[in-house]
């Protein structure tokens, strides 16, 4: 998870680079190619096609190894982003596999609601934004004739407002309060390794592996408001408490390469699908054969080189590959058989941290926060912690908001009922947007993704020690068994983009395995 996902993050970056610079810092944050970034922006779709055509490529290149009558059996467990994606990369290139899905929909977490908080109003109870480079997601997009609606077209609005301690603040307020500890945390930022850091390559990384973003704050002696607000941040970005979290999370938010694509146009968290997220999920579903849904996998066993799989309705089904899209969070709970899976893709599997983001919905009569001239977004050391506009650009009147929480917040939240819990944070936007109570319409819901028995947890999250123990371990296969989702993807774990990704790329190294068989 190496980009910003949340828009504090991108806003602490930006106050950092001023940090530094204020400091005189030597340190140089350049933006990426100037030509991709002018293509990005002009037109993200134009990425798309260009993927669509390397796609298309890739697929035509194997139709003449594809068997008239198979001699293989490729089943695909999850029926998400990820397998969905995979089997119709297979599909493309005449490759018959069989999806088997736990739930009785398809689309795991994506996941859309519809009139929900009003009148034609759309609501993503799970993965909501597309980043420019998202180049999987935003072909499948191309692909199926999906609009796109582009969160840039607010730009006369106030995009975000930060309220810590009672009190408003700027980006002047930040970096002022950051240049003390700039300079410190940049020759920290120097020592991390300029590739990724896995657990066969870390170089001097591991130091700050061990300790939290919790420690590490406290051992730079950063309090008061700042550190509530990097606290926060870390929080919402990551789902998990800053004394879980690897203090690498923080530090690689700030790398250069990072800060570069974060601030300069790729990762921008720009984009939604016009009608819902779902539908780019929905319309995969509707070009795959073979989907078994209410089929729980219970058990993983080897058989010669392929695999048995065990469900819960006590069917047993043989497949010569296999590829696992489960979260490893359900995973660790199935019974797995596997010759030759190493100690460390156990271990992965077993101990790999998964975030508790929790979402709170509530109905609007208006967007009346746009009156002042805001977006809706808010930052906060409040309960709600994070909220926005999630009927931003959507047709009509009424409005939906989404109150967003990591850890313990998200805990609480789901303490209590959705009626109290809404009262609370109605009362807590008051304070920032005065006339919540007032346009409040009476609808809401919350959304806990750890607690859903399919995924029990939001997305992966390297907790304390597991970048230089397990990172880059979760897509390593085991034999003909091979493992995607947004858990597997190097650069957009806890992303839609990181399932459609890694399930892609699991079918094209089967295809090039079965083209060498």
């Amino acid at each position: 998870m190496k980009n910003a996902k949340t828009g504090l993050l991108r806003f602490l970056q930006k106050a950092f680079i001023k940090a530094l610079e204020k400091n005189n810092s030597s340190v140089v944050y350049e933006k990426p190619d100037a030509s991709r970034r002018a293509f990005i922006s002009k037109s993200a779709m134009a990425i798309a096609a260009l993927a669509a055509n390397k796609a298309l490529a890739n697929t035509n290149t194997v139709n003449r190894f594809a068997a008239k009558e198979q001699p293989y059996k490729i089943g695909i467990l999850g029926a998400g982003v990820a397998g969905l994606h995979a089997a119709y990369i297979l599909q493309k290139a005449n490759i018959e596999s069989y999806i088997y899905e736990a739930s009785s929909r398809t689309g795991g977490r994506m996941y859309t609601a519809k009139n929900m908080l009003g009148p034609g109003i759309t609501t993503e109870l799970g993965g909501e934004f597309i980043d420019s480079n998202h180049e999987d997601i935003l072909h499948l997009a191309h692909e199926f004739g999906l609009e796109l609606v582009d969160t840039e077209d607010d730009k006369e609005l106030i995009k975000q407002i930060f309220y810590f301690e009672g009190k408003k603040y700027t980006a002047t307020d930040l970096v002022e309060a950051l240049a003390p500890y700039a300079e410190s945390i940049k020759k920290d930022i120097d020592a991390l390794p300029e590739a990724s850091i896995t657990y066969h390559e870390f170089g001097e990384a591991e130091k700050y592996d061990k300790m939290s973003i919790a420690a590490y704050l406290q051992w730079k002696g950063i309090d008061g408001w700042l550190g509530k607000m990097l606290n926060v941040a870390f929080i919402t970005e990551y789902g998990l408490e800053s004394d879980e979290q690897s203090a690498i999370n923080f530090l690689w938010l700030f790398k250069p390469d990072t800060v570069a694509k974060d601030l300069f146009g790729e990762s921008d968290e720009r984009y939604k699908i016009k009608g819902g997220n779902q539908r780019v999920v929905d319309e995969l579903a509707k070009r795959i054969k073979n989907i078994r849904t209410n089929h729980t996998v219970t058990k993983i066993q080897s058989k010669g080189s392929g695999f048995t799989v065990t469900f819960n309705t006590g069917k047993q089904v043989y497949f010569d590959y296999l590829v696992c899209t489960i979260p490893f969070s359900v995973l660790r709970n199935i019974t797995l058989e596997i010759e030759g899976m190493s100690d460390l893709k156990k271990k992965s599997i077993a101990e790999l941290g998964y975030g508790k983001n929790a979402k709170m919905f509530a109905g609007f009569k208006t967007r009346y926060w746009r009156k002042s001239g805001a977006s809706g977004q808010i930052f906060s050391d409040m309960p709600l912690q994070l909220g926005w506009d999630s009927s931003q650009l959507q047709q009509g009147k009424a409005g939906g908001y989404t109150f967003y929480t990591g850890g313990k917040m998200s805990d609480r939240m789901i303490d209590a009922t959705v009626s109290q819990k809404t009262k609370e944070y109605i009362s807590q936007l008051e304070k920032i947007f005065p006339g919540a109570a007032k346009n409040y319409n009476g609808k809401h819901a919350i959304f806990y993704w750890p607690k859903h028995v399919h995924t029990l947890g939001s997305y992966a999250c390297y907790k304390t020690g597991q970048w230089t123990s397990i990172a880059g371990a979760e897509i390593e296969p085991v034999g003909n068994l091979l493992f995607a989702g947004e858990h597997c993807s190097a650069d957009f774990q806890g992303y839609m983009n990181g399932g459609a990704e890694t399930g892609r790329q699991a079918a094209e190294q089967l295809i090039q395995i079965i083209r060498k068989g």
